[in-house]
């Protein structure tokens, strides 16, 4: 009987450390890898991009971000899909995100 009693306090344990585990994992497989807020600076490599402004164009919400030679506006859908808008207006699917802002195991 003891042995019983044991083994369910331990899988009670277990059942409790996995669950929090998988709020916490939650947690973090819900963070932003892409930022677009205003005043944000990436380095994707060792020149920076910087996120300028916030800007409408053709009633689309854009992040202006800006290498020191050029700039490119980007959108969020609202899945967390990232699109690119070119100089000449076209608009491209830059990051898709399979599942949306899903939790996949």
């Amino acid at each position: 009987m003891l042995e019983v009693t044991s083994i369910k306090k331990t899988m009670k344990l277990k059942v409790t450390v996995l669950i929090t585990g998988l709020i916490t994992a939650q947690v973090s497989f819900g963070a932003d890898y892409f930022p677009l807020q205003v005043g944000n600076v990436w380095y994707l490599t060792s020149i920076p991009r910087y996120v300028e402004a916030k800007v409408v164009i053709d009633s689309m919400e854009y992040y202006k971000v800006c290498l020191p030679w050029s700039c490119s506006y980007y959108r969020k859908d609202d899945m967390g899909n990232i699109y690119v808008r070119s100089d000449d207006g076209e608009e491209s699917l830059q990051i898709e995100w399979k599942c949306g802002r899903c939790l996949a195991f």
